[in-house]
């Protein structure tokens, strides 16, 4: 056998060493090389896998660790059959849902702020009609009454729909 080293370090083909690398390094192709040093990517999570192998930290008591990696309550709302999007809290207009592939996530507005279903966001109270006269609950916990009045399909702003899902173009 001719001993045959391409590089500074690994097997010369015949059973010998080309070399070893220093400590720290690992041979690669005949190269001494560092190994690669996973950074962890948790910027704006608090939860979820970081990139590494670990993870960004984990949930509180009732939460789940949500698809962008922030942790969100499980509630007993329910997406069952509807479209992916955001819906009124049945009890409490400072909240809503978040409806993802079936998934149910239960979020707060920020401080002052209530849960507009005509715009879909957060919005200040002064325009927002929240409790008996236009579902969303209220902000205090009373009942989301159903917005249908002249309506054959869609969201009825109290998380469920008015008749059928509408098609294209339909209200």
């Amino acid at each position: 056998c001719v001993p045959s080293c391409s590089g500074s370090c690994g097997s010369d083909g015949c059973g010998g060493s080309c070399g070893s690398c220093p400590a720290g390094q690992n041979c690669s192709a005949g190269v001494c090389i560092s190994p690669t040093i996973c950074v962890p990517a948790c910027g704006g999570k608090s939860c979820g896998d970081n990139g590494c192998g670990g993870s960004c930290g984990t949930c509180g008591s009732g939460q789940t660790c949500n698809s962008t990696g922030q942790c969100a309550t499980a509630t007993a709302f329910s997406c069952m059959g509807k479209a992916n999007g955001f819906y009124a809290d049945l009890t409490n207009c400072a909240k809503f849902h978040s409806c993802s592939n079936g998934i149910d996530w239960l979020y707060n507005c920020p401080s002052g702020l209530l849960w507009n279903s005509v715009v879909s966001a957060c919005d200040w109270p002064a325009n927002v009609q929240c409790g008996s006269s236009s579902g969303g609950g209220s902000s205090g916990g009373s009942t989301c009454t159903p917005q249908c009045t002249g309506k054959t399909c869609g969201d009825d702003g109290c998380g469920g729909s008015c008749g059928s899902p509408c098609s294209a173009g339909s209200v």
